[in-house]
């Protein structure tokens, strides 16, 4: 029986993306809802440039999908992707227990404008933040 809805050079990509800290905790904070890039930075101790790293890799294989609006990115999780390999390891373990991990919870909580859609800020300029 074969499990594997990807090649096994896709998922040799999909679990690379998936063996950094920094970016199981992205992905799960955007379980939860769209975001923009703004907001995942607040929740890092990270550069610009070392968030854009992180999310080529998890859009390159399609982890998560990315939209630009005006100049902002924002992310959703590609939730067939992720899917498809909890349906790979659950079918090569078909018995394992599944258990939340509380050691990749967001670094911070999202806030509810964290989810809004971009407004204008006081200069006039549209941005993400309230």
């Amino acid at each position: 029986m074969n499990l594997m809805t990807y090649s096994t050079a896709e998922y040799a990509l999909l679990f690379k993306a998936l063996s950094d800290e920094t970016r199981l905790k992205i992905l799960n904070m955007l379980s939860g809802a769209e975001l923009c890039a703004c907001h995942l930075l607040e929740a890092f101790n990270i550069t610009q440039p070392t968030l854009s790293y992180h999310m080529k890799i998890l859009t390159e294989c399609e982890l998560v999908f990315a939209r630009k609006e005006a100049s902002w990115m924002f992310y959703t999780l590609n939730e067939e992707k992720i899917a498809s390999i909890a349906a790979l390891l659950t079918g090569i373990v078909p018995d394992a227990p599944v258990a939340p991990d509380a050691s990749i919870a967001p670094a911070v909580s999202v806030s509810a404008a964290a989810t809004a859609a971009p407004t204008n800020n006081e200069s006039g300029n549209r941005c993400c933040k309230k």
